[in-house]
């Protein structure tokens, strides 16, 4: 016989299935289990444990996050997170693999086999996972210790974050440390526990003031035969099995330098900003200028090696979006005169060229008939232009109000907008984009939900959990999620989100 769960849909000019608790709980819960493996750790490893919100549109990224060590020679590591009520989601991250917890008790990396955790009224506790796949690589009696060592031109007059990745021909990341180098100091010491039957690049950025790394333009440097060399095709593959010490030097070179005024991009706030002296041959060389808050010109030094003298370069000056971003907006950088490398240079002030603002202006609008409660409805305005985020900020549509104007400026033209829902509106689909096609007049309005019942079948055997997935598209909306049920649980109502 097969089970049966009756649901309430909400169906936003599309169909889609979510979990949603409709009432408020207070005070915390707890989440934790323990991580098992078949065969004793080989060597200390931290896992990481992450839980995030369960619903679609405001996922905030993960929500709590834990490392939890596996001792070397243990078969079980215990992990526990305090939350607050609501519906989650479990990840969890390895050395080399993060999986979702799935239904089942089992890890898994497809989104739609999550599982999800319902502490809106009581804690989860006892979980069991099995853990080996968190491993996968790294357990092997064939992992060695790899000693990388980064040595930067000279003494830095500031502390600087580097990020060393290690990375195969098939894989171009497959680990990576985030070491200081104090004032003072000119290198970076990191091991890597490696599986030996590899080989591997090794290679590093500046990654000052942020958490991630991933555009070429931004200072990643290869071990290459010459030294180090920004370009992936010189670099050299090293072969751990032979020797477990790599040495990353940065050969002779000359200085380009000067200063950086970003004077009309940012006011006040920190910001990231780079100069690169690209050449012929496609090597780029860069610097990463992290500014303080209200700081609006600071000192600039590019290491390029001797063996492009005679060589002709050209500069760029590129502002990352933002201080957690590393990324080059390569449609807003500034290009200035060729010039032959000879020796040291003074390049002298470079700016970020001119920036002009674009105002853009409209009006946002909830479903016919449709009134802001109590509180009004605040929603957030965005747009992607060439991949991209632009956020440009919230607009409130006043309690018993329909509707509300907006203005925005914008470093770049705007060809869709989306609109957000920071909170779920009974009535209203919680998102919208609108093609937009001139700067002022721009009418945005979210589509109006619309409810249906239905019935799930699980198929017969069920008896831990289940999950579906449906997808849904319309001209102005999208909404993709899944939904789960356990055996023996009380059928909810959900919403689309």
């Amino acid at each position: 016989m097969r089970k049966v769960f009756c649901l309430i849909l909400v169906l936003a000019m599309a169909l889609v299935f979510m979990p949603v608790n409709t009432h408020a709980a207070s005070g915390t819960r707890t989440l934790s289990g323990t991580l098992t493996f078949s065969s004793p750790v080989k060597a200390n490893t931290e896992i990481y444990v992450y839980v995030g919100y369960a619903y679609g549109p405001f996922w905030y990224g993960d929500q709590y996050s834990k490392t939890i060590e596996v001792k070397a020679g243990a078969t079980k590591a215990d992990f526990s997170l305090s939350v607050a009520p609501e519906v989650y989601i479990l990840e969890f991250d390895g050395p080399q693999e993060w999986f979702y917890y799935g239904v089942e008790d089992k890890l898994t990396d497809d989104y739609s086999q999550r599982m999800y955790f319902d502490l809106m009224e009581k804690s989860v506790t006892g979980l069991s996972v099995k853990g080996d796949a968190l491993l996968a690589g790294t357990s092997s009696s064939t992992d060695v210790n790899v000693n990388v060592t980064v040595n930067l031109p000279e003494k830095l007059s500031e502390s600087k974050q580097l990020c060393i990745i290690a990375g195969t021909e098939e894989d171009s990341w497959i680990t990576s440390s985030w070491p200081t180098v104090k004032a003072g100091e000119s290198k970076a010491a990191v091991t890597f526990s490696l599986p030996a039957n590899e080989k591997y690049y090794f290679y590093y950025a500046d990654a000052t003031g942020s958490d991630w790394v991933g555009d070429d333009r931004t200072g990643f440097l290869y071990g290459a035969e010459s030294g180090v060399s920004s370009l992936r095709s010189k670099a050299k593959l090293y072969d751990i099995s032979k020797s477990t010490s790599v040495t990353l030097s940065y050969p002779t070179y000359y200085t380009v330098s000067g200063k950086l005024d970003r004077t009309g991009y940012v006011d006040g706030s920190p910001a990231v900003a780079y100069v690169i002296a690209e050449f012929a041959d496609g090597e780029k060389y860069t610097d990463r200028v992290v500014y303080a808050e209200n700081e609006k010109t600071k000192s600039f030094k590019i290491y390029v090696p001797r063996s492009q003298k005679g060589n002709s370069y050209t500069l760029y000056t590129a502002p990352a979006e933002n201080v957690n971003d590393v990324g080059v907006i390569t449609s807003m950088q500034k290009k200035f005169d060729a010039a032959t490398l000879s020796g040291n240079r003074n390049a002298g002030t470079l700016t970020m060229g001119s920036l002009s603002f674009i105002k853009y202006s409209g009006t946002i609008g909830l479903p016919s008939g449709l009134k802001a409660p109590a509180g009004g409805v605040t929603v957030q305005l965005s747009s992607y232009q060439d991949d991209i985020y632009l956020d440009f900020g919230n607009v409130t549509i006043p309690e018993g109000a329909s509707s509300a104007s907006f203005s925005f400026l914008s470093k770049a033209e705007v060809s869709k907008l989306t609109a957000s829902l920071t909170a779920p509106v009974a009535g209203a689909f919680y998102e919208v984009t609108a093609t937009v096609s001139g700067h002022s007049g721009i009418n945005v309005t979210f589509p109006e939900e619309a409810v249906i019942s239905g019935t799930v079948y699980f198929p017969e055997g069920t008896d831990a959990a289940y999950v579906g997935e449906i997808r849904a598209e319309m001209d102005q909306a999208y909404c993709y999620t899944s939904f789960a049920m356990r055996h023996g649980e009380t059928p909810q109502s959900i919403i689309c989100m």
